[in-house]
């Protein structure tokens, strides 16, 4: 290692800078390549065989490996955080630690180093970078598409429909270290990068998108000060109108008959990526001209304020007050 006295630090031999809004994952296995190790054994050298690949790594922010980053780059203790999904706390979400569920947080569904759900999307144009890696956005519940690009975002591979997991692209190469590129899909090796498909300006989904990005970029909007707070209630609508509960569900018959629509339902809790732009585009519409257009879908219809608030805690004020309204 290269040691560098004056600040104390045994720089790994190979260094290459976190992108911007990078995974810590993703970054793990493109320093692991440049150090020419298999990222199993560049976690086993220097973060002291801490298991990567059996856990949400993105999730956990451990501090066996902060400390190892700290003492080993030049990075500082705020850089790092932006690696991982931590540093949306307070911004997507509040509370104490990560949960297996956390709202506003994909779930990848993990068994052992198999990811099961369709918890990391990506934008195939951005794959097509000088330098390919994976985006901290593209875990949020709330991403649907990439305004850089103006593409939709994808979460499977279009062909053999398995979730996408870049880290599986070390397996069956024991020998080898990592050659194949982030855009090809572990299982069929399908290029993503042949799934662009383009947005048009002045959608639905392009104003969508950039509220989203300037709330978070921001932490706050013009509903609240606090970005957490809108994130809370956009992804309680969005839920409610994803249940399958039809005959329960007040909230979503409501939408359905005054929009004269009906949205794709699934019987999980994890929704693909379709079914989730769905009810975000459509809750988004009743936020987008608060209260007004709230008013106007639920004021005269047989929705309960408890259809709302039995499956919150902290309401914002600013949505309490309407639904108080509410028989």
């Amino acid at each position: 290692m290269k040691s560098l006295e004056k600040f104390n630090k045994k720089i790994w031999p190979a260094y290459v800078n976190p992108e911007k809004n990078e995974l810590f994952s993703s970054w793990l296995l493109r320093i692991s390549k440049e150090n020419l190790l298999k990222s199993h054994s560049f976690s086993k050298f220097y973060f002291n065989n801490f298991p990567i690949w059996n856990r949400d790594i993105d999730k956990l922010y451990p501090s066996i490996i902060v400390s190892k980053i700290l003492e080993n780059t030049m990075l500082s203790s705020d850089d790092i955080k932006e690696l991982f999904l931590e540093s949306y706390r307070d911004i997507i979400f509040t509370g104490r630690e990560f949960t297996s569920y956390t709202p506003g947080i994909l779930n990848i569904g993990i068994n052992h180093r198999i990811r099961k759900l369709y918890g990391l999307l990506c934008c195939p144009s951005c794959l097509n970078n000088e330098v390919s890696y994976f985006k901290k956005e593209w875990r949020l519940f709330f991403s649907i598409a990439c305004l850089k690009c103006n593409c939709l975002l994808i979460d499977r591979c279009q062909k053999c429909s398995k979730p996408i997991s870049f880290h599986r692209l070390e397996n069956g190469h024991k020998n080898e270290i990592l050659k194949t590129p982030f855009y090809f899909c572990w299982n069929c090796l399908h290029d993503y990068r042949e799934n662009i498909v383009p947005i048009p300006n002045n959608t639905d989904i392009v104003r969508y998108q950039k509220y989203i990005d300037c709330t978070i970029d921001n932490k706050s909007n013009d509903l609240t000060q606090y970005s957490f707070m809108f994130f809370k209630i956009l992804y309680l609508l969005s839920t409610k109108l994803l249940t399958t509960g039809k005959t329960t569900n007040r909230i979503k018959l409501t939408v359905e008959d005054f929009f004269n629509y009906s949205i794709t339902t699934n019987n999980k809790i994890n929704f693909s990526l379709h079914e989730r732009k769905e009810a975000l585009l459509i809750s988004f519409s009743i936020l987008e001209n608060w209260p007004y257009q709230f008013q106007n879908i639920f004021k005269s219809s047989n929705v309960r304020r408890t259809d709302f608030s039995r499956d919150i805690k902290d309401i914002p004020y600013w949505f309490e007050k309407e639904i108080l309204n509410l028989r």
